[in-house]
């Protein structure tokens, strides 16, 4: 992983990744995005989300995506890939080691898509609306800092 990757963020780098991955092999010209911090939508539909966990030095990442039904989506060409072909593109750009900063700068364009949509704190729900991201992927909402959701 980069030097400059926060390791909370680690689930939006490898979300970001992920989504120019399908962007690039089966997603061009869809309204596709990351939803603060790590669901896959294309437009306002989720069709995948990415979880990561950190135990000692090793990194645990699970990636769900609906290549099944995302062509209900639209015109999508997911269906025609091997989900082998797309886990080793991911896999090759992750080799890549490309920055933090790099990554969050595409990542923080579309960021303001996650204000229309609400999250739980406690017991409490809160409009991401009402959020400021920081650049560490972190984000403030109602005095307190969240990397997640969990």
């Amino acid at each position: 992983m980069p030097k400059d990757l926060p390791l909370q963020s680690l689930s939006i780098y490898i979300a970001q990744l992920s989504l120019e991955i399908l962007k690039e092999k089966c997603l061009k010209n869809q309204n596709i995005w990351l939803k603060w911090p790590n669901d896959l939508y294309i437009s306002n539909l989720k069709f995948g989300g990415i979880i990561t966990n950190v135990i000692r030095d090793i990194a645990i990442i699970g990636i769900g995506i609906n290549l099944i039904n995302v062509k209900d989506f639209g015109n999508i060409q997911c269906n025609l890939l091997n989900k082998n072909e797309i886990i080793n593109a991911i896999l090759n750009l992750v080799d890549k080691n490309i920055s933090w900063n790099d990554i969050f700068e595409i990542y923080k364009k579309d960021f303001f898509k996650s204000k229309d949509f609400l999250i739980n704190i406690g017991e409490r729900k809160f409009s991401l609306y009402e959020a400021s991201l920081n650049s560490d992927g972190s984000i403030i909402i109602s005095g307190e800092r969240l990397f997640s959701m969990r």
